[in-house]
């Protein structure tokens, strides 16, 4: 794919991909709609709470943060 296209996936469809070989990381965003009545974690689990939205800013200075991290693993 080309950079920034989008490929969506079936939940249960199962899916894969080359290794990354350049310097630029991959990202993977996983979305997944969860009742909070439906109790599909186990038992003693962390129960589905509220999230904390980000702004813009925050998320780029997010991604920023993570990027940084890589790239000193690397």
């Amino acid at each position: 794919m080309r950079p920034g296209s989008v490929l969506y996936f079936h939940g249960n469809t199962l899916h894969a991909s080359n290794p990354n070989l350049s310097n630029t990381s991959r990202w993977c965003l996983i979305f997944a709609y969860v009742p909070s009545t439906n109790r599909w974690v186990l038992p003693g689990a962390p129960q589905l709470g509220t999230l904390t939205k980000l702004d813009d800013a925050a998320f780029r200075s997010a991604l920023t943060t993570h990027e940084d991290r890589i790239q000193k693993e690397a």
